[in-house]
């Protein structure tokens, strides 16, 4: 009978907690809203204002970069495109609570309500910031007031680059970031600890390759101040392959061709005239695509040099056969000439009636040199000369350009 007298009580106290549970549970749930309201509107947070800008104190911002993508690199108008998530990370005394140990996650919409670093990308030509399907951004709240920050940018960004060496050079480029209106004591940058800049290693270029990323300060002062900045900077090198195939093996095969001629009868004017023309258009054609894809500059490129001695050769095999047509007609003359010499005597009968042959003897006669500037000779020295004189200047443009890159 206790028993059952006792069961309403037990009855009212198991109601008792499960109302205080869901109040509690009510509580937590609610308990981050509160959190944030409290922060921003009863503590009347001034976004306008810096951290510890009432203190005088510096404010420290710690910047990184992960790469998501490094690409679309273009030497004609000297920029690079980079696909990035930039963080920051600061310490605001204003956003310091206690509720609980977690840190808050927030939308972007809070960006707004925030003080944010007024940072910008010195030498960048364009920014986008991604908004599909959300705007591309994360902001968190830690309980000592630290705020992490970090956004999705694509950036085209300028690039000096410096192509003596094209198509085997190495270049520098670099990521410029500076506050715009803080000077160096009023906020100042710094590198994060772990992970400052670091690349997705499955981006693969298919022109270049990172060689490594490095870190620098770049501090400027200007009429208004010193200003913080930082720099991230990348090593890259050009893949030669591309250009061995497109590039430097036909020009090769369209010297070796305009060889051709040496071994093509001297008396074939049509065949030699015509391989030696198409080997000299080609050649320049395939010159002045190259240069087209390739910035104005004032100094000498490799791939200029190894063009324009490629032409120089297949230009001097056309000359070689005018060469050859010239010393082959001296050659069709004096035969001419001796052949009349010898078959037209004249008889003289004058004295005493006995027949005298009157020998023309000013009969030209080929000297030394034009005895070695024969036709067959110059053919025949060519097949040596120019195959040499191509494997020299092989050997030492390699050399030059190669052994100063490894």
């Amino acid at each position: 009978m206790s028993f059952l007298n006792s069961a309403p009580m037990l009855t009212s106290v198991g109601l008792l907690i499960l109302l205080l549970l869901d109040t509690v549970c009510g509580l937590n749930h609610s308990s981050i809203e509160d959190i944030l309201d409290r922060l921003f509107v009863q503590n009347k947070y001034n976004s306008h204002l810096r951290p510890s800008a009432n203190m005088d104190k510096t404010t420290f911002v710690s910047i990184g970069f992960y790469v998501q993508s490094l690409g679309s690199i273009s030497e004609v108008n000297m920029e690079y495109t980079l696909d990035v998530y930039f963080r920051q990370s600061w310490n605001d005394p204003r956003l310091q609570f206690n509720d609980t140990d977690k840190h808050i996650n927030t939308g972007p919409n809070y960006v707004s309500k925030l003080w944010i670093p007024d940072l910008y990308f010195m030498n960048s030509k364009k920014e986008t910031f991604h908004t599909v399907t959300a705007p591309n951004a994360l902001l968190r709240i830690f309980p000592n007031g630290d705020v992490f920050y970090s956004q999705r940018l694509s950036l085209v960004v300028d690039c000096n680059m410096h192509l003596q060496y094209f198509p085997m050079d190495e270049q520098t480029c670099d990521l410029k970031t500076m506050t715009y209106g803080y000077v160096s004591k009023d906020l100042t940058l710094k590198w994060m600890t772990e992970d400052s800049l670091t690349i997705n290693e499955k981006n693969q270029l298919p022109e270049f390759q990172v060689m490594k990323t490095d870190t620098a300060d770049c501090t400027q002062t200007f009429i208004t101040g010193n200003y913080s900045c930082l720099k991230a900077i990348f090593h890259i090198s050009r893949r030669i392959e591309v250009y061995l195939v497109q590039t430097y093996l036909p020009s090769v095969l369209i010297v070796v061709l305009s060889w051709v001629n040496f071994w093509i009868d001297h008396r074939a004017t049509p065949a030699r005239v015509s391989l030696g023309l198409l080997c000299v258009l080609t050649m320049t054609t395939q010159s002045t695509g190259v240069q087209a894809k390739l910035p104005r500059v004032s100094y000498i490129k490799a791939m200029d040099v190894w063009l324009y001695v490629c032409l120089v050769f297949v230009f001097g095999a056309l000359l070689e056969y005018a060469l050859v047509n010239v010393q082959s007609r001296k050659q069709e003359d004096n035969s001419k000439k001796k052949y009349q010499v010898q078959n037209g005597n004249s008889v003289n009968k004058e004295n005493g009636g006995v027949e005298t042959v009157i020998v023309d003897m000013n009969l030209p006669k080929l000297s030394c040199s034009e005895q070695w500037l024969s036709a067959e000779r110059v053919d025949s020295a060519s097949r040596v000369l120019f195959p040499s004189a191509f494997a020299i200047f092989n050997l030492i443009y390699w050399l030059h350009y190669q052994l100063p890159q490894s």
